[in-house]
């Protein structure tokens, strides 16, 4: 009886940890299993994982060898139980592992499935390609550190199956931040080493080519077996030249042919041309072979060059290509005397880089490019033709002066170093070839006037057979010498532009402060390009300029030249083709614009995250201050509501008007908290309506310090100020006191005086003083009931914030603007706190802090809306100023006339003072306002709004917490 048949062993290969290898083992097994096959599990290792442990539950598990090792205890394949067992199949994960010391006679795991196989058990395993032994190396240089669990590259490749399994890295990466790989401790250290998307692409590309190279042997071996001799390419980048004649057609499909067998080579078709743009073949010829090369995902280059073999090899070493495809040359039998033809020239030059020649019916006939000059001439068009010109005419002219001196007046040897001399000039201006008919014009002038026999072309004295040799041999060595020159000294400047651009690439690496735009600018003008411009697929899949320079270039169609800077970025280039050298350059900076893309990228991402997360932020601010702020008036109302509604308790006049009171002040506290979210969200939106005319500043104070109830006001008189002003003017001004005392307002009389709101008086001590000084010329253009809420935002937070420390309001007037500030003289804000007072939701007092502070931020949209800058500073001295600056608005000759609408400010003024009528409406309501707040109102609903805002009386105040809500919007 035979030994028995080695059994098969299928290898699950990966990338990296995680993608999946045991998992579609085990799947792969349970099919067997259904199959009817006899199928064990050796060992599996789930990592924790509850998806691979509950697939390894269907199977029949194996006890695993159990061996000490330095104080602990191991669990390993137990081999000889799975020999005894026999099954048909076996599956064991971690082909890699290393066995404990102890564990018996094999040191590696993939030894013991050797010994498996050859007891003829099949084998499912799995392992990832940075086990694999010769690739040890490129993987230590990809990770930073070495792989000492390694698997022989021959058992491998005895695998009778390799089944790749392959996930993309950024889904690898987020699995594993999801914690399917490792545990959540562990996340962060593996993203940052070896799970870096470099570091898994480049595993991942391993794994591909390392399969391809299975995949190649088994063709080879069935290439052998069934006698098929005809050499199949290898796989790498593929250059096709093409000269853009006929024979172009069948070189690309060669190309084609060749790059097209396995997946991952590349196809590139190369044009090269010469350095003054003038092309070999005609427009229509070299669009049929571009269409076919980007029909079939190949792309075209167009390299300019002085030699075309020395520029397709310089390109190919440039994008690390492998193979060159050339047709056969069609230089004639005479031309390969003096040259050895473009693809002998490349093979000799290419080295390490396979030249395949193709054949083509196109062989045979003679190729006549069509050229203007000599391909890698250095000098130029102009100098050439002034050369030819030269050497024409100058030995004639030489000749005839010699002539015109008569016989014998010149020796032999003048002649030839006269005609010498015509010669190196001509060489210096024209180059080599004006140079040489020069010195061949010259060598026959020279022998038929003055070398005896005159007349003829026949040379009686040796001597002037070698003199004439001489001359023609200096002649050409000057010429070439003087090419040579210039051809040296171009490579020279060549070199040192390249040098220079370099130089300025890596200057601005280190700088990092390239943007993609200012990148492709550099390109087009380093390159002095038409026209420069970035594509990048969107979601859709589409093609989108993500930047450009020049004239604009959207499509590849447009584009002279096409550069794939990876599969979703692409570089088109418009204008005249680049020359190797400078395709060198460009490949550093394709590289430099790849980053500059990929950084963009990712700075919009972080900051649409940061907007996300501040709008976050914002959003929980609001909620949590909205849901403060409506609960304080809320229970305030709701408590003063029960207790008016309670059964069997009486109240005096005083605490019903206090209850009522205290829903008042609550119920305007909701209707400014209110109006504020409004007015931020109207501002947001740009749905602010404006409708301005021009004011007096002075009314707007006005009427802001009365909506805020404002107390302890006083006003500042023209005489105070030393304007000369009269003494009805100073009489205006007034100090109310307390409820029922004297209230003065100021007049029609005098209506550009300051004016005075009363509050409460100084002699009660009720509410910072406040001080206002206005300049009677100070007129603005505004939306008054808008400008109104800006004065008001800002008044209550210096009352609320200013500590009771006394308040200036002053305006006052220059060239082109006015300028309004409002400073308290409190303990002020920090520097810090300056700067973002404007912000919404910013409080500064959060242990005392009414409202949402959204005040401020109100007062400075609504500004900007209006066209008004709104600054904060401090105020000398100590305390926090506000500066409102407009455009100066001249007020009308007849402002100030009785007639005019607004008159009516000096009458609101006296009812928002306290001005009391007993036969106006409302005068029984004034009393019970007046019980609570202690002042009078002549019914009007301004001097409602004014007295709701105050505090209540220092009986009230000592009562109850509720009575020191205020109207008003606190913003710090």
């Amino acid at each position: 009886m035979g030994s028995p048949r080695r059994g098969k062993l299928t290898v699950f290969l990966g990338y990296a940890p995680g993608v999946g290898k045991t998992v579609a083992m085990l799947e792969a097994a349970a099919g067997a299993k259904s199959a009817g096959r006899d199928v064990v599990v050796g060992i599996v290792e789930d990592h924790g994982r509850a998806h691979t442990a509950a697939l390894a539950q269907g199977f029949e598990t194996l006890p695993r060898a159990q061996v000490p090792y330095q104080g602990r205890t191991f669990e390993e394949l137990d081999a000889e139980a799975v020999l005894t067992r026999a099954p048909e199949l076996v599956v064991i994960d971690e082909l890699a592992h290393t066995n404990v010391p102890g564990s018996g006679d094999r040191e590696k795991r993939w030894e013991d499935v050797a010994a498996i196989l050859t007891a003829g058990i099949d084998v499912f395993t799995t392992v990832n390609i940075q086990h694999l032994e010769s690739l040890g190396d490129v993987v230590g240089s990809i990770i930073g550190r070495v792989q000492h669990e390694r698997v022989p590259d021959p058992f491998l490749r005895t695998a009778d199956e390799v089944e790749l399994v392959d996930i993309s890295p950024v889904a690898l990466r987020a699995r594993l931040s999801e914690g399917n790989i490792y545990a959540a401790a562990k996340v962060d250290a593996a993203m940052s080493n070896y799970f870096r998307l470099g570091n898994l692409t480049a595993l991942r590309e391993l794994a591909l080519l390392w399969l391809a190279d299975r995949v190649d042997e088994g063709l080879e071996e069935y290439r052998d077996a069934k006698g098929i001799r005809d050499t199949w390419a290898a796989r790498d980048r593929i250059i096709v030249a093409v000269t853009g004649g006929a024979e172009s057609i069948t070189l690309i499909r060669r190309g084609l042919r060749i790059a097209g067998r396995v997946a991952g080579r590349e196809l590139l078709v190369v044009h090269v041309v010469e350095p003054d743009g003038t092309r070999s073949a005609t427009a229509p010829d070299l669009m049929r072979a571009r269409e076919l090369a980007e029909a079939n995902n190949a792309t075209w280059h167009t390299v300019v060059g002085d030699d075309v073999a020395t520029a397709l090899v310089e390109f190919a070493r440039t994008v690390n290509a492998s193979q060159i495809v050339l047709g056969v040359s069609r230089t004639p039998w005479y031309g390969r005397i003096f040259s050895p033809g473009v693809a002998n020239r490349v093979i000799a030059s290419a080295a390490d880089i396979d030249v395949h020649m193709v054949t083509h019916s196109q062989a045979a006939r003679v190729w006549r490019p069509r050229r203007e000059t000599r391909p890698g001439s250095a000098i130029s068009k102009l100098r050439r033709i002034l050369g030819w010109v030269i050497g024409a005419l100058a030995p004639l002219a030489l000749t005839v002066l010699f002539i015109a001196l008569g016989p014998g007046a010149v020796s032999l040897s003048i002649n030839f170093l006269s005609y010498i001399t015509v010669v190196v000039i001509v060489a210096l201006i024209g180059g080599l070839w004006p140079a040489v008919m020069t010195a061949v014009l010259g060598t026959a002038l020279i022998n038929w006037f003055f070398t005896h026999p005159v007349g003829s072309f026949t040379i009686a004295e040796f001597e002037n057979i070698l003199a004439l040799a001489i001359f023609i041999a200096v002649a050409v060595a000057v010429a070439t010498v003087v090419d040579l020159a210039a051809r040296r000294s171009r490579q020279a400047q060549a070199a040192e532009h390249e040098g220079s651009v370099l130089s300025e690439l890596a200057r601005s690496m280190i700088a990092e402060g390239d943007s993609p735009e200012s990148m492709v600018e550099s390109i087009r003008t380093t390159f002095v390009l038409d026209g420069v411009a970035v594509l990048s697929k969107d979601e859709a899949g589409e093609w989108a300029v993500t930047a450009s320079a020049g004239e604009p270039v959207t499509t590849r169609a447009e584009a002279t030249e096409t550069f794939d800077l990876d599969d979703d970025t692409a570089l088109l280039l418009k204008g005249q083709p680049l020359s190797a050298g400078e395709q060198r350059i460009l490949d550093a900076y394709a590289g430099r614009l790849l980053r500059v893309l990929t950084e963009s990228e990712l700075a919009a991402t972080r900051s649409q995250a940061r907007e996300l997360s501040a709008g976050n932020a914002v959003r929980t601010a609001l909620l949590t201050a909205v849901s403060h702020d409506l609960r304080t008036p809320l229970g305030a109302i709701k408590a003063a509501t029960s207790t008016l509604m309670l059964d069997g308790i009486e109240l005096s006049d005083a605490d019903e008007r206090l209850m009522l009171t205290t829903i008042e002040n609550g119920t305007l506290r909701l209707e400014k908290l209110i109006d504020n979210l409004l007015d931020m969200s109207r501002i947001q939106s740009g749905a602010v309506t404006i409708s301005t005319s021009p004011v007096p500043v002075s009314d707007l104070v006005v009427s802001a310090l009365a909506e805020v109830g404002a107390e302890n006001v006083r006003t500042v008189t023209a005489g105070e100020r030393g304007d000369g002003g009269d003494a009805e003017g100073a009489a205006a001004e007034a100090v109310v006191g307390p409820a029922g005392g004297a209230a003065a307002s100021v007049g029609n009389a005098d209506r550009s005086s300051s004016r005075t709101v009363s509050g409460r008086g100084a002699a009660d001590g009720y509410g910072p003083e406040i001080t206002v000084d206005i300049d009677p010329d100070a007129w603005v253009d505004v939306d008054f009931g808008l400008l109104e809420r800006v004065l008001v935002n800002i008044v209550e937070n210096s009352l609320k914030y200013g500590d009771g420390a006394p308040l200036t309001i002053d305006a006052s007037t220059g060239a082109e603007a006015v300028y309004l500030r409002i400073a308290d003289s409190g303990p002020g804000v920090s520097d810090d706190a300056l700067e973002t007072i404007f912000t919404p939701f910013t409080r500064l007092d959060e242990s005392n802090a009414k409202g949402l502070g959204l005040g401020m931020a109100v007062a400075l949209g609504l500004c900007r809306a209006m066209g008004i800058d709104l600054s904060a500073e401090h105020t000398p001295g100590g305390g926090f100023t506000a500066v409102l600056t407009f455009p100066r608005c001249r007020k009308d000759d007849d402002a100030t006339s009785a007639d005019e609408p607004g008159g009516e400010d000096d009458e609101f003024i006296g009812a928002a003072a306290g001005t009391a009528s007993a036969d106006e409406p409302g005068g029984e309501d004034d009393e019970l306002i007046g019980a609570a707040a202690g002042t009078a109102s002549a019914g009007d609903d301004d001097s409602v709004r004014a007295d709701v805002g105050e505090k209540a009386t220092d009986d009230v105040a000592t009562t109850t917490e509720d009575d020191r809500l205020q109207a008003g919007e606190g913003r710090r």
